[in-house]
């Protein structure tokens, strides 16, 4: 008889506890405000250290295409326009921070938003087949990236920063 009883207490208790849950629950849904607008999120620096090594072939691809994001700086080459005044430093630590949010969300729509916003290229969009007549550091750096990942080099229009598409 004791140990009916212990299963029923250990049953009610069961219950209670169910119940309390789905209280919370209903409480939750009732009491929020569904049309409050969700707050903004957090202003994200990226300050991660640029990695060649990430999406680096070990050898060379024989053909292929990549795009480009390309940033250069004031007076680098008479070809190309920045879309700013920069230095060749400011450059820098803007294509490293382009590549880190290319990298934070590595898709096809994030790319084509960062190449609309910061690509200094005559044609923005251009898809470039390799192999073919590109200064040495573009070609070398097209022909050892992986498909869907993105590096940087350096040339006398800038630093390009290379995706490669296929």
């Amino acid at each position: 008889m004791a140990k009916r009883k212990s299963k029923q207490n250990v049953s009610m208790l069961g219950a209670v506890i169910v119940a309390a849950l789905i209280g919370i629950a209903l409480a939750m849904v009732m009491f929020n405000d569904s049309g409050t607008p969700l707050p903004p999120p957090p202003e994200v620096e990226f300050n991660e250290e640029y990695d060649d090594t990430w999406g680096k072939l070990p050898t060379a691809a024989e053909r292929g295409t990549v795009s480009q994001i390309l940033v250069s700086w004031t007076g680098a080459n008479p070809e190309v326009t920045p879309k700013e005044e920069r230095t060749e430093e400011e450059a820098r630590k803007l294509i490293d921070e382009i590549w880190a949010r290319y990298k934070n969300e590595p898709s096809e729509a994030n790319w084509k938003t960062l190449q609309a916003k910061h690509n200094e290229d005559a044609s923005p969009h251009q898809m470039y087949p390799f192999p073919g007549r590109y200064v040495p550091q573009f070609s070398e750096t097209a022909q050892t990236t992986k498909v869907g990942f993105a590096r940087i080099c350096k040339s006398d229009f800038g630093f390009h920063l290379i995706r490669r598409e296929n």
